[in-house]
């Protein structure tokens, strides 16, 4: 379908787009059109068809500002032809943009390329045979005969709202300088430039991958040291008060003076910052999509409305819209069209959501920011191919509710914790903020209840660590009176994720430990050991339990023993007191472990310094060849390698 308001894009020619350039016609590439900045570029580049009823695929090709304007309104591409030259395939005219009706000069028949899907010619109406054509440099003519070698006739209608697609890096920092108060030239922390909302959104939308590291800005920076100043020493950066970014600020500051329109797709106020304040909502828009009473209603108004209408939108106005895109459709016929409302949609809703100046009096409640990410994520398993787009509008979705959280912290409740801990937040900002409004919450809440949140708030960056300290402080100052498993559960979520693994420790002791089932205890064990604790602090529960355990110690499961032996080798402590006592374990019950960890665990207790001539040692030593030789034929070579390398270094338990 074509878009209600798109870009003429030559085929072949990607980077290339028709232009308005003082009522000339003009195609051009970004680089051809020197000095001219994004919003400037793209505003003369935008087009709409202006159908009429009486021939079928009739239409007048209109600049989007007169596309409102009825067929004798209106500013169209015209072209010029006389009487008699109908046959004349040499005879030609140049297009041109004028406020011309009469039909023979403006009127054109659309059809698809016959070379290129999702491709158009414009021929016209009154002129059959001769078509628009793009001609190397930058001409657009009405050919009589299109040369094939020289001329392109096909044009790619690129949806306006995609024009962000082709910002440069450069006007990408531009947007978010400003937005962070650089705007006038002052400096950016470098830090702060990479936690922007739209620098991120455009590395992983644009670019395909994370954000640029100190480093990398720092190379790019110095290779556009024209546009940009940066003082390496504070990482930070400016734009160069000679530059070109200054100068087509300035421009553009001028000409909005002087009351050209602006437009949300504008890099110094719209689509690629934050910065300025919105236009108002679109009269009508916003009422007309809230009170749609279906979802083809609403699919219908997104796709007609004006893509600079739809990121003017206020944010109640987006709550509803995003809700009725979330409902399934199973008609084959429907979801075409609700696939790209979504898709424009979910791609405007980074615009809209980010471009309000005070975003603590238009921001949504908490509420309704959650309601509107389960609608974004249901969007998403509807459509796979609409996954980049969901994951912009999550990022600009959490950005809300982070801001929404600093600053209205009582709206924060224990049963939206888990959710909120599963989003892309800016931790740095938004850590201590969660943690003193969960600080009331979590008073008087029974161990266990806090698990999963604390599971998941161990695993985020370092950046979010005040919140799963707050988590563990909980649970930890209840775990004395909570069941075995529950309290063993707690420990280890905290031990695996090297989360007050000190306080951990000190748990071990009675009567506590007496409780706490063996094999999660062996777990803990192993996993204080992974993450490097003190011997003094791993020695009293390995002395206490673990290792005067007997024959219980056999019964537990054999990953969790070659673990605990696995973590000798980051303690000196877990080799001296419980390696041998592991290893007569797993003597016992050697028939259920797998030929891969008995090799292992034999490498682990030949190799140790400590427990390689321990009674323990010596039963699992005594009984391998019993429980491998039936299994050699089978054995890997890794596997058989291990085993002859931990043998020779037990020679005198293994017979030959």
């Amino acid at each position: 379908s074509i878009p209600k308001e798109f870009m003429l894009c030559p085929l072949g020619s990607s980077d290339k787009f028709v232009r308005i350039v003082e009522n000339q016609l003009l195609v051009q590439s970004r680089d051809e059109a020197l000095g001219v900045a994004f919003q400037e570029f793209f505003q003369a580049a935008k087009f709409s068809l202006w159908w009429l009823p009486e021939v079928n695929n009739m239409c007048r090709l209109r600049a989007r500002e007169t596309a409102g304007q009825g067929m004798e309104g209106g500013i169209n591409v015209s072209f010029t032809f006389e009487a008699g030259q109908e046959e004349d395939d040499s005879i030609e005219s140049a297009c041109e943009l004028s406020a011309d009706q009469d039909m023979k000069r403006c009127n054109l028949i659309v059809s698809a390329s016959p070379f290129s899907q999702g491709a158009y010619r414009f021929e016209g109406a009154f002129w059959p045979g001769r078509y628009m054509a793009y001609r190397s440099p930058e001409q657009l003519r009405m050919a009589g005969k299109v040369d094939e070698g020289n001329d392109v006739a096909d044009f790619v209608l690129v949806d306006f709202s995609a024009a962000y697609k082709f910002m440069t890096t450069s006007e990408v920092l531009k947007g978010a300088v400003d937005s962070q108060g650089g705007a006038e030239g002052g400096y950016v922390k470098l830090s702060d430039l990479r936690a922007d909302l739209q620098v991120r959104l455009y590395f992983q939308q644009m670019l395909g991958s994370a954000v640029w590291n100190n480093k990398d800005f720092e190379t790019f920076f110095e290779g556009h040291y024209e546009e940009w100043d940066f003082d390496a020493k504070k990482s930070r950066v400016r734009m160069r008060p000679d530059g070109p970014l200054m100068r087509q600020a300035a421009k553009a500051s001028k000409v909005a003076i002087n009351g050209a329109s602006q437009s949300p797709m504008d890099v110094d106020g719209g689509a690629g910052s934050t910065a300025g304040t919105a236009s108002p909502e679109p009269s009508g828009l916003g009422e007309t999509l809230s009170t749609s009473n279906s979802q083809a209603a609403t699919v219908k108004l997104l796709l007609d409305a004006n893509g600079d209408d739809l990121a003017r939108l206020s944010h109640s106005a987006a709550v509803p819209v995003l809700s009725r895109l979330a409902e399934s459709e199973t008609s084959a016929d429907k979801l075409q069209n609700l696939t790209a409302a979504r898709r424009r949609f979910l791609i405007t809703l980074p615009v809209l959501l980010g471009g309000k100046k005070d975003r603590r009096r238009d921001s949504l409640p908490l509420t309704t920011l959650f309601s509107m990410h389960k609608d974004v994520i249901a969007i998403k398993s509807f459509e796979k191919e609409l996954s980049d787009a969901c994951e912009g509008a999550v990022e600009s979705i959490s950005e809300l509710i982070g801001t929404r959280v600093r600053h209205v912290p009582e709206e924060v409740s224990l049963e939206m914790l888990p959710e909120l801990l599963s989003l892309p937040l800016n931790w740095r900002a938004v850590a201590e903020p969660l943690a003193d409004a969960l600080s009331p919450l979590l008073k008087n809440q029974k161990p266990g209840v806090l698990l999963q949140p604390l599971r998941t708030a161990c695993k985020l960056p370092k950046s979010a660590r005040p919140i799963a300290e707050a988590l563990a402080g909980v649970e930890l100052r209840g775990i004395t009176y909570a069941e075995g498993s529950v309290a063993a559960e707690i420990l280890l979520a905290l031990a695996e994720n090297n989360c007050q693994i000190s306080t951990v420790a000190s748990k071990l002791r009675p009567p506590l430990l007496q409780r706490l089932p063996l094999p999660d205890l062996v777990s803990i064990v192993a996993a204080l050991g992974e993450q490097g604790l003190k011997d003094d602090l791993l020695r009293p529960p390995l002395q206490a339990k673990v290792a005067v355990a007997g024959p219980g110690l056999a019964l537990v499961p054999p990953s969790r023993l070659l673990r605990l032996a696995t973590a000798s080798q980051q303690s000196s402590c877990i080799a001296q007191t419980a390696l041998g006592p592991v290893a007569g374990a797993a003597a016992q019950s050697l028939e259920s472990w797998t030929a891969e960890d008995v090799s292992e665990l034999m490498l682990l207790v030949a190799t140790s310094g400590f427990a390689e001539n321990s009674p323990g040692a010596k039963r699992l030593f005594s009984r391998v060849t019993e429980v491998l030789t039936p299994r050699l034929s089978a054995l890997s070579a890794t596997v058989l390698l291990k085993v002859v390398v931990a043998a020779g270094a037990a020679e005198a338990h293994c017979r030959p």
